[in-house]
């Protein structure tokens, strides 16, 4: 018997395989493209891909100016907030009215509050 195997309780044999295994296991995941070594609760639904690279625009559609808010700056804000384990969407964008003198400043402030999604839905003339 070898210095190894006596030194080993003669079960070098095991722990060899065992390397061996670990080694080509670490081989073929090099070899996996990027996307397929992610695990699948990492992967995100389209509809969340979509809304985080694409600038989709206001989700409000139609949207009508109420009567007597017409001097009024109306925009769409949102924190966008995402499930990270599912990729659901948990933020809701709302309206938000702004004077014509403050929306200048609020224009530049509101990124720096965490409002990543900023649409004017209507800006008096």
């Amino acid at each position: 018997m070898s210095n190894r195997n006596k030194n080993n309780g003669g079960n070098s044999t095991k722990e060899s395989n065992a390397e061996e295994s670990a080694a080509k296991d670490f081989a073929e995941e090099a070899k996996q493209p990027e996307e397929a070594k992610q695990p699948e609760e990492a992967k995100q639904p389209e509809e969340a891909k979509q809304d985080l690279s694409a600038k989709n625009g206001p989700v409000t559609k139609n949207y009508k100016v109420p009567k007597g808010e017409e001097k009024f700056v109306h925009v769409e804000v949102e924190k966008k907030k995402f499930n990270a384990d599912t990729g659901e969407r948990l933020s809701k964008p709302f309206v938000q009215k702004f004077n014509v003198k403050e929306w200048p400043q609020v224009k530049k402030d509101l990124p720096g509050l965490g409002y990543n999604s900023v649409h004017v839905l209507h800006e008096p003339k």
